[in-house]
């Protein structure tokens, strides 16, 4: 109880003093609340380096395939390769490669990567294989990317049980680096090239071992 009303009037000052503060601290105590929690591992708490790159790397995938049955003798077709290209924010490949007839490509973006950077391509047979083989032309157009660093990689073929296997990657850069042709398989060693947009890449035994055949 109160002696007097100026105990009254000071309990009151007090508690309005008290109330002041905590509405002044509170916002500083569930921030401290959220850290503690982060670290600990309790609030999945996702921090990105560049939000711009994971906002936007929203790209789309458009692909056409090209069929022609190979003579009895393979001598000469391509069997596996990769041609890339890139041009305002695109990515453009086009993938040659030997497969059984009567295949019916269906390709594919996997989203889960992409937050990661990764552009990964999926192929997949949805028809059937005859007993012949064919020389499939896929080509692949991805975008728009934003400015920044990409590993792209292509996995095939996958057909009913057969689970796809990586075929291809390639790490390049969107909006900075140059990006050189792919000129592996024309039958010249290609050791000294040019340094501008659309010069052959740099060819050795190692990178492309049809063309530079050691002596």
């Amino acid at each position: 109880m109160f002696r007097n009303i100026g105990e009254l009037f000071q309990y009151v000052n007090r508690c309005l003093v008290l109330k002041g503060i905590w509405k002044a601290m509170f916002p500083v105590i569930i921030v401290a609340i959220a850290v503690t929690l982060y670290v600990v591992g309790a609030l999945p708490i996702q921090v990105f380096e560049n939000p711009q790159t994971v906002t936007e790397l929203k790209p789309q995938l458009k692909y056409s395939v090209i069929s022609v049955c190979c003579p009895t003798s393979y001598e000469g077709v391509e069997t596996d390769k990769v041609s890339l290209d890139i041009k305002d924010g695109y990515i453009h490949l086009e993938h040659t490669i030997l497969y059984p007839c009567c295949a019916e490509f269906n390709v594919t973006l996997d989203e889960k990567s992409l937050s990661q950077g990764v552009i990964a391509i999926k192929e997949k047979n949805v028809g059937g294989l005859c007993r012949c083989l064919c020389q499939y032309v896929i080509d692949i157009q991805v975008g728009p990317l934003p400015k920044g660093k990409y590993f792209v990689q292509i996995w095939g073929v996958e057909f009913q049980d057969q689970e796809p296997s990586l075929r291809w990657a390639e790490e390049l850069s969107i909006g900075s680096e140059k990006v050189c042709k792919d000129m592996c398989g024309d039958g010249v060693c290609q050791e000294l090239v040019c340094m501008a947009v659309g010069c052959p890449c740099p060819e050795t035994p190692a990178t492309c071992p049809i063309d530079c055949k050691k002596g």
